[in-house]
């Protein structure tokens, strides 16, 4: 469930393996973890979503998630409907494949960052997804929702 009341139009879930998020020891013995979005329609109506950006806090502070974003690999299904990159340094973007945008109904999307290396301190860490969508009565904006973790 996440932290902010949203504005955005589509419902979004997260998942994050392994529960608990397990912080990175000073040893050297580095923990990795597996972030899975979950984003679906509960509108009437379709929702035409053009782009979704998952933005990860990089550094090697409390509530940074990881210091290596380059790291990290990505994918969604269904495949090939969507592109994906990190286009700035721990914000991981979306794009549909078709270069228009893409009318979510009632069939959900699933995207996944894997090998995130999560970084040595403990703190509370926000994870955002940017959301570009438009609605059967509202044009098409950025709309945002964040959700709070906190590896141990």
């Amino acid at each position: 469930m996440p932290d902010t009341l949203s504005a955005a139009l589509l419902d979004y879930s997260i998942d994050i393996v392994p529960p608990p998020l397990q912080v990175s020891l000073n040893s050297g013995a580095m923990s990795y973890a597996v972030i899975r979005f979950v984003a679906s329609n509960s509108n009437p109506g379709a929702v035409n979503l053009s782009r979704l950006q998952f933005v990860l806090p990089t550094g090697v502070l409390a509530q940074s998630l990881t210091a290596d974003a380059a790291a990290v690999l990505f994918r969604s299904e269904p495949v090939g409907e969507w592109l994906m990159a990190m286009t700035a340094y721990g914000v991981f973007t979306a794009i549909p494949a078709a270069g228009q945008p893409v009318a979510i109904t009632s069939n959900g999307l699933y995207f996944q960052l894997d090998n995130v290396p999560v970084n040595m301190q403990l703190g509370s860490v926000r994870i955002t997804i940017h959301e570009t969508a438009s609605g059967p009565n509202t044009g098409e904006q950025v709309r945002s929702v964040s959700f709070r973790v906190a590896p141990r």
